[in-house]
Order: structure tokens, then C-alpha cells, then sequence
């Protein structure tokens, strides 16, 4: 069987998260396993979540300000009838309501129906935006008076009911980074009048990969070298963005901070009608080394955007 690259590794890591473990704990386990120290985590999994959680490896930690930006798609079950302070089934009980009998699954698909498209969602006081230089939970954690986030745009393209057995809902839902799947809840448990929490949730989809490809963290920590189905190289990630093979000239500029001419390098980009469709071009070297992330600004110029350091660079 394919092995992953030792011992150090660059790229992508597909991970099926469990319940309990918070994310951090996850990208601290893949460290100690991997002994490399640089990795990261492409979008944060509450603890009580699991499913697909991306980590980046070595220098793929770079792409971070591009790929958390994916849209996610999820499976949760929201209990109703409750009020936690953290919306989801671990919080504290602020409030609990009847449901009533009439309640089916036709009124809740109307209800759901509001939230679908862009709307403005407030955070979670539990959760990770940053007040005054400190994450929302550590401010509450500490008793300490903190004012409700503002309300940021978020988009939801699909929310479909599975399934609804009181009181307990099932939905699939297709969102934007940045949505908050506990803030949902709240506020669909409002709309019905009756409370709701996240009570599960899996994290399905991520971009393009879907948690098929993943391998569970028990199964990786049992042994960090069988990884190569779940592992995408620096060179394979994104492989949907248009690629350029630059010659070393034109590599050299974009490593050194310049932006280049587009119209010269068509005829050296592979997909080049994809230019109008993705922000970023893949800037490869003569001999195949993935060497930058380019910005498009079509038909004008590549402006440099990430830079990934040759092999002889330090890479641990």
C-alpha cells in the first residue's frame, strides 16, 4: 500500500473526527504522531461534532486564508423543546417548552424555508469570535460581561428535513464558512416558538471532499503511515484551479513579490478557460514542483499570492 511522505509531510489530511475531542486536541494528536510541529486545522468542529475535519500539513498551512472559505454541508439533529446557553445539548438549561402536538414536518420545512439563502446570523457567545483579543468562550468561561457579537452575513443554500420524531429533527444542510449550525438551531427553535439545541452533528462535506475519504482518527493514531487514500500532497490540492508550467523567470518574479503579465502564459496553462471561474492559479515549476498560488486578475495579470519554499528549504 501507498505510504504518505516521511517524515515530512506537506499537504492535506482528511480526518473523521469523534465526538469529544475539540478540534485543537485533534491537530495536537496528528503533531505528537507525525512529530511535525506545523499543523493545522481548515475549520473548527465544535466538541460534541465529528465528521470531515481538514488539517493541513507543513507548508499547505499556507492555503489556510483560501480554504477556509469552503462551504460545508452537514447531517445534525436538533432536540426541541430546550434552551442552552450554548445552544447545543452540553450547555446549562435556561429554558424548556412544550411541543405541540400539532407540530408535523410540513410546518417545520415552512419555517426552515426563512433561513435559506443569505441572512444575518449572530454568533453564539460561546464560540470562537474574538472580543478584545480573546476568543467569545473565554470571556463567559470567566464570568466576565461580554456584549453580544453583531450579526454577520452567512449564507444557507440548502436546508432539506430528514426526518422529524419528537422532539427530535433531523436536517441536511448546505451552508457557507462562517455559519454557525448552533446558531441555527437557536433560531429555528424560536421561529417555532418551542426552543431547540444541536443535539448531533456530522460534518459530511468540505469543499469538494466529502467524508468518505477520510480516515478515523482512532484508525490514524493506530498507525500515522497508512494514510495515503486520505492524504492529498501539496501538488494534488486544489486540483480543479487552473495550473501553469512557468518558466523559472516568471517563477522567480512571483517568488519575489511581483505580479507577471497573463496574456504571454496562456498558452502555457492547462484549463485556461477555467481562468474566468477560480480566483487562483497554481504556478508550477519546469520539473513539476508546485512553487506558488497565483491571484488571477483577468485578462491582465498574476499577482503572487502564496509562496511554497523548495525542498532544501527547513520544512519540519
Amino acid at each position: 500500500m501507498e505510504r504518505a511522505p516521511k517524515p515530512l509531510v506537506h499537504g492535506l489530511l482528511l480526518i473523521d473526527k469523534p465526538s469529544g475531542p475539540t478540534s485543537h486536541d485533534v491537530v495536537d494528536a496528528v503533531r505528537k504522531a507525525l512529530k511535525q510541529r506545523r499543523v493545522g486545522h481548515l475549520g473548527t468542529l465544535d466538541p460534541i461534532a465529528e465528521g470531515l475535519l481538514p488539517l493541513a500539513l507543513g507548508w499547505a498551512t499556507r492555503l489556510a486564508p483560501i480554504l477556509t472559505h469552503y462551504d460545508k454541508v452537514y447531517e445534525t439533529t436538533f432536540r426541541l423543546g430546550v434552551e442552552t446557553d450554548t445552544h447545543d445539548r452540553t450547555g446549562h438549561v435556561l429554558a424548556e417548552y412544550p411541543i405541540p402536538p400539532d407540530l408535523n414536518e410540513a410546518m417545520i420545512t415552512e419555517k426552515v424555508q426563512a433561513f435559506v439563502g443569505e441572512i444575518q446570523q449572530v454568533p453564539p457567545l460561546i464560540s470562537a469570535k474574538k472580543y478584545k483579543g480573546r476568543p467569545l468562550y473565554w470571556w463567559v468561561r470567566h464570568g466576565k460581561p461580554v456584549p453580544e457579537p453583531p450579526p454577520k452575513p452567512v449564507r444557507f443554500h440548502e436546508i432539506r428535513v430528514l426526518r422529524y420524531d419528537p422532539p427530535f429533527l433531523t436536517l441536511r444542510i448546505h451552508c457557507s464558512a462562517g455559519a454557525y449550525i448552533r446558531a441555527l438551531a437557536r433560531d429555528l427553535g424560536r421561529a417555532l416558538g418551542v426552543g431547540a439545541v444541536v443535539f448531533e452533528i456530522r460534518r459530511t462535506r468540505w469543499g469538494p471532499h466529502d467524508v468518505s475519504e477520510t480516515i478515523s482518527l482512532k484508525d490514524f493514531l493506530a498507525d500515522p503511515t497508512l494514510v495515503a487514500p486520505h492524504f492529498l500532497s501539496l501538488e494534488h490540492v486544489e486540483p480543479h484551479w487552473p495550473r501553469l508550467s512557468a518558466h523559472p523567470r516568471v517563477v522567480e518574479r512571483l517568488l519575489h513579490g511581483q505580479r507577471v503579465p497573463l496574456p504571454p502564459l496562456l498558452r502555457f496553462i492547462e484549463a485556461p478557460e477555467r481562468l474566468l471561474e477560480f480566483p487562483y492559479l497554481r504556478v508550477f515549476t519546469t520539473d513539476g514542483r508546485l512553487a506558488a498560488i497565483a491571484r488571477v486578475e483577468y485578462p491582465e495579470w498574476l499577482h503572487p499570492a502564496i509562496n511554497f519554499p523548495p525542498p532544501t528549504a527547513e520544512t519540519g
